[in-house]
């Protein structure tokens, strides 16, 4: 997905994120008054998780697909009077695998120096920092991201993060395991959603505390099943960052569709405007975490937000808080952070 590239002066700084189901980069710049302007983004479906939630190991179609991603968004990060930093990192699947080293060192021959590796908790506030980062300072947030092979949650306040974690439920590994990838019958479908209800029961006794006294969350929802939902409620054939970001929808919609979806073979849901051919096999699952999500925390609404884990990078490259694995001198060769 890519969308048009802004000339704005300022230094530009771009996010790679190494994910379960796909390898994403968002390329912003500062303006002078220190803000973050999107520039554009791209996306591969990499799969770099399959099966590791059954033996924790990358496999080796998934690590190639994902280092090709990688060569591919380096060699169209444009070159200009522009100095460019760039951060890489790397999420669930990699920090569960037994043989992330090999992952790891390939990487490191095509970025000059590895990817971060984020902890499932550092993962979570980074994803709550680029989340928050557009809302009000008084709203009570809940942030959720869906990944392939995790769920982050968070609450608090645009610049108080007052609980997060990571779960190992992501909608490739609820997909694999309760066979939702193709049309999945109805047993598989509410086995799926008892299971992801049972590891969300978890977090809702462990935020009692910090959402004593305040009213049910502002859900905000970023990552591929936000946006993938976004589209396909708005009908885009073509992914359009300014269509989908603010999007607000209904849990009411998104559990009369989940049975309907859930019905259809991969194939069907990629013939589905907003649904991508990389997308559709997860995409059920993805809404099954949500819809549990948004009940746990009683929200009938919830908002679809471009800003996540790669928006949080950059503020965090941006505050000095991370260090860039790579940057480009005004037009010149990389230079390793």
């Amino acid at each position: 997905m890519r969308a048009t590239r802004d000339s704005t002066s300022g230094t530009r700084l771009a996010a790679l994120d190494f994910g379960t189901n796909t390898a994403l980069l968002l390329v912003a710049h500062e303006t002078a008054d220190g803000d973050l302007v999107e520039e554009y983004e791209a996306l591969r479906t990499t799969r770099l998780g399959e099966r590791t939630d059954r033996d924790r190991m990358l496999g080796e179609a998934g690590m190639t697909r994902s280092i090709q991603a990688a060569q591919e968004f380096l060699a169209d990060l444009p070159r200009d009077s522009r100095e460019t930093a760039l951060i890489a990192a790397a999420t669930s699947a990699v920090r569960d695998a037994r043989n992330q080293a090999i992952f790891l060192e390939r990487c490191a021959h095509v970025l000059g120096r590895p990817p971060l590796v984020l902890s499932g908790d550092e993962e979570a506030q980074t994803i709550f920092t680029g989340a928050a980062s557009d809302q009000s300072p008084t709203t009570f947030l809940l942030t959720v991201d869906i990944g392939g092979g995790s769920t982050e949650i968070s609450l608090g306040w645009r610049d108080r993060c007052g609980y997060s974690t990571s779960l190992d439920l992501g909608c490739i590994r609820l997909s694999e395991r309760f066979r939702l990838s193709g049309c999945a019958d109805t047993t598989d479908l509410r086995d799926a959603r008892e299971y992801a209800r049972n590891v969300l029961k978890k977090v809702r006794n462990a935020t009692r505390d910090t959402t004593a006294g305040e009213p049910s969350p502002c859900a905000i929802v970023t990552g591929g099943t936000a946006t993938t939902w976004a589209a396909y409620a708005r009908q885009l054939n073509a992914y359009q960052r300014q269509a989908i970001h603010g999007y607000t929808g209904t849990r009411r919609n998104l559990e009369q569709s989940i049975p309907k979806l859930a019905g259809m073979t991969a194939p069907q849901r990629a013939a589905l405007p907003g649904v991508s051919k990389g997308r559709a096999p997860v995409f059920p699952a993805g809404l099954v975490i949500l819809a549990e999500t948004l009940e746990l925390f009683d929200c009938q609404t919830f908002t679809v937000s471009t800003r996540g884990l790669r928006f949080g990078l950059l503020r965090r490259l941006q505050r000095g808080e991370l260090l860039p694995t790579v940057v480009w001198r005004k037009g010149g060769d990389p230079l390793i952070a």
